[in-house]
């Protein structure tokens, strides 16, 4: 749970006591989007050292109108509580299927310290906290995101619930109203569906759990990835011809991205050169000062 997800939490309720809560229902690409959550929240599960595994019921429907932003908050509430709760070597399992009148039901499950019955009632109320597996002193977290998760199902024409048992973990049942679209048959493939050449990228990046999500996204497009972890590595690694991209972080350990780029162009003609592209999460008043040619933010 980040500050950012406590604000969002805060926000949405007072929005909702005072009837403000506008709901977005869009098209949404169901398949990435469960796609996208398997892969997120299993990234997490991985840092505590947890199985996560997600159990799809099919048929499910490719495409629903909803409102995508509040459903994936919701849904990551009740995944981070899951892996909040579940000791080390546990699993959470997400169920998801779609049920007659248009309702998306997910099921998280997850092998934790559980919740007792006298609480269950109790934890969807504001600022709520469950107490600790000893019943002392109550466990990590604001005691907002169930509030505020369970009022937006139920504006999303759903709802959530819990059963639990003490030292058997706890599982969160959300539905939500959510129709799905007809699919058209399409006899031609469209240009934006052409599968994307595949690339070989060199990825320079210090931060294992950066590396672990860009990794996941670029090999799941069907990339290949290299990783060095500091700027000497990456110099070391590079080879013309060896790569299609390389994506740099702006602040290494050892050196900047810019002096890897500088460096590079320094050793290899531009023409033996990918395209070099920075990361960075900073906002930069001064996006000149590392702007050279060849040279994209990101």
């Amino acid at each position: 749970m980040t500050l950012g997800n406590i604000f969002n939490d805060i926000i949405d309720m007072d929005k909702m006591e005072r009837r403000k809560v506008q709901l977005d229902n869009q098209p949404v690409d169901f398949t990435s989007f469960l796609a996208d959550l398997e892969n997120l929240s299993g990234l997490q599960a991985q840092q505590k050292g947890l199985r996560f595994v997600l159990e799809p019921s099919l048929p499910l429907p490719h495409k629903v109108i909803t409102d995508g932003t509040r459903l994936r908050q919701i849904l990551w509430n009740l995944i981070s509580n899951a892996v909040k709760f579940t000791p080390q070597g546990g699993g959470v399992n997400v169920r998801v299927r779609y049920d007659e009148g248009d309702i998306l039901h997910f099921e998280v499950e997850d092998s934790g310290i559980g919740i007792p019955e006298a609480e269950q009632d109790k934890i969807f109320a504001m600022y709520y906290q469950v107490k600790d597996s000893h019943g002392g002193k109550p466990a990590t977290g604001t005691g907002i995101g169930l509030a505020v998760s369970r009022r937006l199902a139920r504006n999303m024409g759903g709802d959530i619930s819990v059963t639990s048992q003490p030292g058997k973990g706890a599982t969160f049942t959300l539905t939500v109203h959510a129709p799905a679209i007809a699919e058209e048959v399409e006899n031609t493939l469209a240009e934006d569906d052409m599968p994307l050449p595949a690339l070989n990228v060199l990825l320079v990046e210090d931060i294992e759990l950066n590396v672990i999500v860009a990794r996941s996204v670029l090999e799941k497009l069907g990339n290949s990835v290299d990783v060095a972890m500091t700027g000497k590595a990456a110099l070391e690694m590079f080879e013309p011809g060896e790569y299609d991209l390389v994506l740099l972080d702006i602040q290494l350990p050892d050196m900047t991205g810019l002096d890897i780029s500088r460096e590079l162009k320094q050793r290899f003609a531009a023409d033996e050169l990918p395209p070099l592209v920075a990361l960075t999460a900073n906002v930069l008043k001064n996006k000149k000062s590392i702007s050279t040619p060849g040279w994209t933010m990101c």
